[in-house]
């Protein structure tokens, strides 16, 4: 989806962070002696409820061999 929903004045800095993160093996992502690390990819995902927009960012902190891989969690009910 990063590819689709990355904006054309973003999409070197994403593209280089993509090329960054993909020299990293996931034990060296998971460490958690490192700085996290993030690229905002120029679009936003609507919150209807804070009626506000979020700032997507592509991050090497988010595996999805661990848990989910979601990193934003809200309650209903």
């Amino acid at each position: 989806m990063v590819a689709t929903l990355t904006t054309p004045d973003h999409q070197a800095e994403v593209d280089a962070y993509i090329v960054q993160a993909r020299k990293q093996n996931e034990i060296a992502r998971m460490s958690t002696d490192k700085a996290k690390t993030g690229v905002f990819i120029g679009a936003s995902a609507h919150n209807p409820f804070t009626n506000q927009d979020i700032p997507i960012y592509i991050a090497d902190y988010v595996l999805m061999g661990y848990g989910t891989g979601a990193i934003m969690a809200v309650p209903g009910g």
